[in-house]
């Protein structure tokens, strides 16, 4: 895949990141929100996704919990009545609510509450970079199956989070992305993911996707400076006997001739299930090798797979 050119890099908007009408009837069209709350003093990780279907007239929810190294609650909601509002107001389904507080600075309050398990979430996050379309910056007319806009960036969060009789307050980090666009997960036969936020301020967007015939690869790194396409990526993991992603190993450039080497170990674990698909997810400790030494980080990994599918 060819790697564009620094200065073609596309700047992302405020209407980028608010709620979209669909461009397409199809009924696959889509646009979906993730955000994560990573606390690595409190070993917790929590992933949060609300995803639209305007042209079914549903939506979906996701909430799924880990601390320590085990799952703690999960929850998938599919064919739920689709939402009104914005960003600006908010949107809400399913116990599951997303605000932008400011959309020019990236500050979004997200909360979840389920009264029968006596559980209540809360968090803002605030971005800490430009943001990056991963999709835009290798292949800027979308990729089919996997949607035409995949916007991405890490951030710090703060908040509290209340589980029958335990009582934490949140500080950490967490990755976001907002997709849209004609999205199909069946498309994917597997999909490996790492979303790091250094102790130095840079950060990396690290996707790979596999469909029929070819493999995908949209990564990309902020250096402190500027947001940049990488290329040449090779990513290993080791899965654990339930097919959980337990280590990673990432090599990749940038346009500018820096390489580098990434490695990841897993903290917690975070599966979720989505009817014939599955996604292997956590919170991992990070160490980047370059030529500037090596530092460490913070940040989620997944691996998603169509049933029957493991590689």
């Amino acid at each position: 895949m060819n790697t564009p050119e620094t200065s073609a890099v596309k700047k992302i908007s405020i209407a980028d990141d608010q709620r979209h009408t669909p461009d397409s009837s199809s009924p696959e069209w889509s646009e979906s929100w993730v955000f994560y709350a990573i606390d690595p003093t409190q070993g917790f990780c929590c992933i949060t996704r609300l995803g639209l279907a305007p042209n079914k007239q549903s939506c979906s929810v996701l909430v799924a919990i880990s601390q320590r190294g085990k799952p703690l609650y999960h929850r998938h909601q599919e064919h739920l009545s689709l939402p009104a509002g914005d960003l600006h107001e908010g949107i809400s389904a399913g116990g599951l609510s997303l605000r932008a507080i400011d959309l020019e600075t990236r500050h979004y309050r997200i909360e979840f509450a389920d009264a029968a398990a006596q559980l209540t979430l809360a968090f803002d996050w605030r971005g800490t970079h430009e943001s990056a379309d991963s999709i835009g910056l290798h292949v800027p007319a979308g990729v089919a199956g996997l949607s035409n806009m995949h916007i991405e960036q890490m951030g710090r969060i703060a908040g509290r989070f209340d589980y029958r009789a335990q009582h934490i307050e949140l500080a950490g980090m967490g990755p976001r992305d907002h997709s849209v666009g004609t999205r199909n997960w069946e498309s994917m036969l597997w999909y490996d993911l790492a979303w790091v936020l250094l102790d130095d301020g840079r950060a990396l967007g690290l996707i790979q996707a596999q469909q029929t015939g070819r493999l995908v690869q949209i990564p990309w790194l902020w250096d402190g400076t500027q947001l940049l396409p990488l290329s040449g990526m090779r990513f290993n993991k080791e899965l654990d006997a339930e097919d959980r992603p337990q280590q990673v190993r990432v090599t990749f450039c940038d346009p500018l001739g820096r390489c580098y080497r990434l490695s990841g170990t897993r903290r917690t674990s975070l599966p979720c299930f989505l009817d014939s698909y599955v996604v292997h997810s956590g919170y991992f400790d990070f160490e980047l090798v370059d030529d500037q030494g090596v530092m460490t980080g913070v940040g989620a990994e997944e691996y998603g797979y169509r049933l029957g599918e493991v590689h």
